[in-house]
């Protein structure tokens, strides 16, 4: 008797676990954690693929279970040692859920598909899914700990974002709510009020020549010949002398340090409101000061027959006498003795904890694995600042020491243990300057986790 070859069912049986699409209005909150799926393996013996009816199938399934049938997603159908995947959707009022089904579906054990009866036999598994439940997804939480939609991934068919609303604030945290977005105030402080600065009148800051060191442009731009908005996401460095020129209310821009035009302008917070004297239209740019007010970040919006594009330059001032160890033009000294971040840091720092906090890649599982923990250290770990340089002893022995930069509270360190890498935390002095709280964030094959140190003065 000729063999009728058996077909092989390989069901995937979840529901879809919603994950955050971006509602919290503060910090990143924990990531989703890894998810693992029931996986039920459906046998059927004398049918193949050839004659295999899969609505016939998922209709009579779909009544054996008591659901409807458009929870059953079919992924694959293959014969012998290949599968035929599918999953269950999220159940409709009044029906079964995932737990109960699985219970169901190990008893069924006989199946009528296209009026012909077949033996059924199912096992069930699990396996990992990813954070928008789809088994052996490629969605993945973002630094904001939202379950973005991968390569594969459709929003409209499962619970993941594609708008990828999430940046970083000035303090190192991860916002998907632009609204509460910290930034930099005039004088280089994050979240602040511009009272910090020597002077705290932002047109007496800006007073001066300025060399303009280079542009980026994000968003789009318009193309006449095709009539459309052409992507844009590009930065240039300028090399040719160009540079701007703030007397008074007057604003002089000289492209290539010699194509210059002048036009007055308003100051509305740390909005310069002027006119282009070649369109008449008018112009907002957004001045972020910092580098005790030598550097500035000029940004604006440029909007042309519907396409949108924001350019942010780098402005860097000229100064006409001497620079004063605090990096002033002209200055005493005065703006770097008392309250100076790096001045305040100056000495040894004992490290006596660390909490971690979002996800560590698993290279077994090859998934994210959620992790949120603190530990105390009393071996001896210290950490000494000493001008600009950085010494990290592990345990109070296994030492290395690096140089680094200050930019507001961020301190950037050249990875000792991997050069080429650049390592960013955000630093919180408390309890009279004693007690520092070092944060930093790090991604590991999409796994993101926030580090916490605490350090005391000794």
């Amino acid at each position: 008797m000729k063999k009728i070859k058996n077909l092989l069912l390989i069901i995937m049986l979840f529901i879809f676990n919603a994950c955050d699409s971006g509602s919290s209005t503060g910090p990143s909150s924990t990531p989703t954690p890894t998810q693992t799926e029931s996986v039920v393996t459906v046998s059927l013996s004398g049918i193949t693929t050839s004659n295999f009816d899969q609505n016939s199938f998922v209709t009579s399934l779909a009544n054996q279970l008591d659901i409807n049938s458009d929870r059953i997603n079919i992924l694959n159908i293959t014969e012998r040692n290949l599968n035929v995947e599918l999953y269950f959707s999220d159940p409709a009022d009044g029906e079964a859920d995932t737990a109960t089904l699985l219970v169901d579906i190990v008893e069924i054990d006989t199946i009528v598909i296209g009026g012909t009866s077949f033996n059924m036999t199912s096992e069930i598994n699990e396996v990992p899914a990813d954070c928008a439940g789809v088994p052996n997804g490629d969605a993945y939480i973002d630094e904001c700990g939202q379950c973005m939609c991968g390569p594969n991934g459709d929003p409209d068919s499962s619970p993941c974002d594609d708008d990828d609303e999430c940046e970083q604030g000035c303090n190192g945290l991860w916002y998907n709510d632009l609204n509460e977005l910290p930034s930099l105030d005039q004088c280089g402080v994050c979240n602040g009020d511009g009272s910090s600065c020597t002077s705290n009148n932002l047109i007496d800051l800006l007073q001066g020549t300025w060399t303009i060191t280079g542009q980026c442009t994000n968003g789009s731009y318009y193309d006449p010949e095709s009539n459309t908005c052409e992507p844009v996401d590009s930065c240039e460095e300028f090399n040719d002398g160009t540079y701007a020129v703030i007397n008074g209310y007057n604003y002089t821009f000289c492209d290539g340090g010699t194509d210059c035009e002048t036009t007055p302008f308003n100051l509305s917070g740390n909005n310069i409101v002027f006119s282009d004297p070649d369109s008449n239209q008018t112009f907002s740019i957004t001045v972020t000061l910092s580098n005790n007010n030598q550097t500035a970040e000029v940004s604006g919006m440029i909007d042309e027959m519907g396409c949108s594009a924001t350019n942010v330059e780098t402005w860097q001032k000229v100064c006409t006498g001497v620079t004063d160890e605090c990096g002033v033009c002209n200055g005493d000294g005065s703006s770097c003795t008392s309250n100076n971040l790096i001045d305040l840091l100056q000495g040894t720092w004992t490290i006596t904890g660390q909490c971690t906090n979002g996800s560590y890649y698993d290279p077994e599982s090859n998934t994210c694995e959620p992790v949120d923990s603190c530990e105390e250290f009393n071996d001896g770990t210290y950490a000494v600042i000493n001008g600009y340089n950085y010494t990290f002893c592990d345990g109070g022995t296994d030492c290395q020491t690096t140089s680094f930069t200050l930019n507001g509270n961020t301190i950037s360190i050249s990875d000792p243990y991997d050069p080429g890498q650049t390592i960013s935390q955000s630093i919180i002095l408390s309890n009279n300057n004693l007690t520092a709280e070092i944060q930093s964030t790090s991604n590991y094959n999409g796994c993101w986790a926030t580090f916490t140190e605490t350090w005391q003065k000794q």
